[in-house]
């Protein structure tokens, strides 16, 4: 039940934040703020909650999914990672995982990306992980975080 309080929270704020950004932005300019769609990112399978978090840096964007039903996490969490070619076209590049599938995990809670390395959060498991591009391969290069509920580690990531 808390996780779900979060998600609700979490949605709303960043709901918030965007209506708030994009009225600045048009107050700013005098006019209404228009926003093009340009591109639908999509990865394969379908994933439950595709899009609970985004962060983008330049050709590279990072999409978590992470899945609650009923207060039950029945699937494993993830992040897509989706790169953008020399033609300006998206494509999905990888798929982050903590491990090995496995039910009942929120990696992908919270995302963040700054040049060629992704922060991913996991609340259940309240770590972040930190994954590095090497050659065309993402590759988990460290987990941040203390054992012991409470900690809130994984709940918001950022990375510079």
């Amino acid at each position: 039940m808390r996780n779900e309080a979060y998600l609700c929270r979490e949605f709303c704020r960043r709901a918030l934040l965007f209506s708030v950004l994009c009225c600045s932005a048009a107050m700013a300019l005098g006019a209404p703020a228009v926003l093009l769609e340009t591109a639908r990112l999509a990865p394969a399978g379908d994933p439950p909650h595709f899009g609970n978090s985004v962060a983008i840096d330049g050709n590279i964007a990072v999409v978590g999914a992470t899945e609650i039903t009923s207060g039950v996490l029945d699937f494993p969490g993830a992040a897509y990672v989706f790169e953008r070619n020399s033609a300006g076209v998206w494509q999905q590049t990888a798929r982050l995982t903590r491990s090995s599938d496995q039910q009942g995990d929120m990696f992908g809670a919270d995302v963040a990306i700054d040049g060629n390395v992704i922060v991913v959060g996991d609340l259940f498991h309240e770590r972040a992980y930190v994954f590095e591009k090497q050659g065309t391969s993402w590759v988990r290069t460290a987990e941040l975080g203390t054992a012991g509920p409470g900690s809130g580690n994984g709940y918001s990531v950022a990375v510079h």
